[in-house]
């Protein structure tokens, strides 16, 4: 997925390594800098009806959830514009500049609706498109990664997946998982206490690249597929980390588009505490 990961456990049968396993499974399932991953298989097919493996179709429902539930506003299938752009392999892996594509005969198609066939275990993408899990990936990685030592028998567990957090169960003190939010221009600084839940920022200056000179930024406009220009940076705490990942990108790409989607974001829609600024950080 392109990032790196922490885990904390305590108690029961399944100790760090085997939580980042885990994550490991999946990450060959689904990360799409795996040209061999399930993933990228069922999007060199979009247009046709792929028969998947039961932890790609949950993917995939959690992605079209929400698609649905932030009003396209997080939307999976930007795959297709963000590989145009140049985000084509781990952000690690892209060079510090590189020239622009030539220009293809097709545009990057996006947009349109995923089909999922629950009874088969099948998915039909749109023609043309490919699925980007984005954070959400990562939020749902954790949150499968965390239940499963905690089936085993964990008192708590901790997976840091690049900066998205999710717990479960008591700290190794016995106390909740104090975890902190740094503090913004705009925000202050902000320590979570969490025994079941999810922290997750999606930030427009975290992860930028150049082509030909020009600077883009990975969160992407899903009406038009292009990146957005100004730098936010969105902070959610919820219940679970897909969650509260699609709910971060959605956030700021509500605020780029100042249509206050996210001032109704509240404990109804499963989100405890939401902020957005700009990413100009401050000492506070």
């Amino acid at each position: 997925m392109g990032t790196t990961v922490e885990v904390t456990v305590h108690g029961g049968t399944l100790d760090a390594a085997g939580v980042v396993a885990e994550i490991d499974r999946l990450e060959r399932c689904w990360s799409r800098f795996l040209p061999g991953s399930e993933l990228n298989r069922m999007n060199d097919r979009a247009g046709w009806i792929t028969v998947v493996s039961a932890p790609l179709l949950l993917l995939v429902e959690h992605l079209v959830a929400a698609r649905r539930l932030t009003g396209g506003r997080f939307d999976p299938t930007m795959g297709a514009p963000m590989v145009a752009l140049g985000y084509d392999r781990t952000y690690r892996e892209l060079p510090a500049d590189a020239p622009a594509p030539g220009r293809s005969a097709t545009e990057p198609s996006f947009g349109g609706d995923i089909v999922v066939m629950r009874a088969t275990s099948a998915v039909m993408l749109p023609a043309g498109s490919r699925v980007d899990p984005g954070g959400l990936g990562k939020g749902l990685a954790a949150d499968l990664a965390a239940a499963a030592a905690f089936d085993a028998g964990a008192d708590g567990v901790l997976v840091d997946l690049g900066g998205d957090i999710v717990a479960r169960g008591c700290a190794p003190d016995g106390g909740p998982w104090r975890i902190e939010v740094p503090a913004t221009a705009e925000h202050a600084r902000l320590i979570v206490e969490l025994n079941d839940g999810a922290v997750a920022t999606s930030d427009t200056r975290a992860r930028t690249w150049v082509r030909s000179g020009i600077e883009h930024r990975h969160v992407l406009e899903p009406v038009t597929g292009q990146p957005l220009e100004q730098d936010l940076r969105a902070t959610v705490v919820a219940g679970a980390g897909w969650w509260a990942e699609a709910v971060a990108t959605a956030a700021i790409v509500s605020t780029a588009r100042n249509d206050h989607w996210v001032d109704g974001v509240d404990e109804q829609a499963g989100v405890s505490w939401i902020a957005v600024s700009r990413t100009e950080r401050c000492d506070a």
